[in-house]
């Protein structure tokens, strides 16, 4: 079975190489730094599975960059569409639930993270191999659920008042509560809504009203 690895760091496919040849049962058909390979190559290589890193070539940011921009969720999304055959495998920086969520409903058959054993991704890679999933435990609850579901009406203020452009004084001032208890609101939905800043929150609340 051939497969595909969209990673830039040379050394992890170097080192996954060694592993699979130990194996046996699988080979690298070739690696791809930015994943615009695998989208033109797939058929031709013969590419069965492929291991899709978080950071999609040298653009990728966390969860983001890669073939066409947009990050790995997209990424996964166009290859499903493109190339229905291959089987992915997304390699995360951390199996949180949303991301794993995400991951799964782009089309990912499983999941394993950057700070995974070697073996943790052989296992994945048997398990893809032969026609089953392989994803980390995540609560299962939170895995269904919609983030934003869980926000409170204040979170949502806050992060209505964010997607605004308003500052934490201004949030404070117009929602009648100090800056310490908005600092600790978006503290609280950074965490909910699995993002790192208030960029990235918006940039979510965006695509959720989009949708």
């Amino acid at each position: 079975m051939k497969i595909a690895v969209v990673d830039p760091n040379a050394w992890f496919v170097q080192g996954l190489d060694a592993v699979l040849r130990e194996e046996g049962r699988f080979s690298i058909a070739f690696a791809d730094e930015t994943g615009e390979r695998l989208m033109r190559e797939a058929k031709i290589a013969g590419v069965d599975l492929a291991v899709v890193c978080a950071r999609l070539g040298a653009a990728g940011a966390a969860e983001g960059g890669g073939a066409g921009g947009g990050g790995l969720v997209p990424y996964l999304e166009k290859l499903r569409r493109r190339q229905p055959e291959v089987r992915a495998i997304a390699r995360l920086r951390a199996a949180t639930p949303a991301r794993v969520r995400d991951a799964m409903q782009a089309g990912a058959r499983g999941c394993v993270t950057e700070a995974d054993p070697p073996e943790t991704l052989l296992e994945a890679i048997r398990a893809v191999a032969a026609g089953r999933s392989s994803f980390p435990y995540v609560d299962f609850e939170m895995l269904r659920s919609d983030p934003f579901e869980r926000l409170t009406a204040r979170e949502r203020d806050v992060l209505g008042a964010l997607a605004q452009g308003w500052t934490n004084d201004q949030i404070s001032a117009r929602l009648g509560i100090s800056p310490n208890t908005v600092k600790h609101h978006l503290k609280v939905l950074f965490s909910k809504l699995d993002v790192p800043n208030r960029a990235a929150a918006v940039a979510r609340y965006l695509t959720e009203r989009a949708m």
